[in-house]
């Protein structure tokens, strides 16, 4: 008797985490959950496409799906990377269409690196090691 009560009380949290699960996957009202878990299978898979590019990886650039639209943000250095990316995520099963916002670095990207002297603030291209500091000759010192 005390095993069917066992039983029966799991399978009644079972039943509960389940529906939880399920009706807490889709916070848009305008997605069922089936829809949110298809965007981010889409979503993976398109990621995954694109860091597996026999040409091009593409580490900063960022993938959304919003009902099997995906939309890529993010940088890259040419056009032609720009143009290989929406392409992946066109080719992509799941992919109903693609917003392609990425952006191409600027050519004089090194420009905007490097650090910033604090007393300054101009920005160089050095490292963020202190400056050396000066030694002295004088054995004295």
């Amino acid at each position: 008797m005390e095993m069917k009560i066992k039983h029966r009380l799991f399978g009644v949290l079972m039943v509960g985490t389940l529906v939880v699960g399920i009706t807490g996957c889709s916070k848009d009202p305008y997605r069922s959950s089936g829809r949110v878990l298809d965007d981010r299978m889409t979503t993976g898979r398109v990621r995954s496409a694109l860091n597996h590019s026999p040409v091009y990886k593409f580490p900063e650039v960022d993938v959304k799906t919003y009902n099997g639209i995906v939309q890529l943000n993010g940088f890259v250095h040419r056009e032609e990377q720009k143009a290989v990316a929406a392409e992946v995520a066109r080719s992509t099963e799941g992919v109903r269409d693609v917003i392609n916002n990425i952006t191409l670095l600027p050519q004089d990207a090194s420009a905007y690196g490097g650090t910033v002297d604090p007393k300054t603030g101009v920005r160089g291209t050095g490292t963020n090691r202190p400056p050396a500091t000066q030694r002295s000759t004088n054995p004295n010192q």
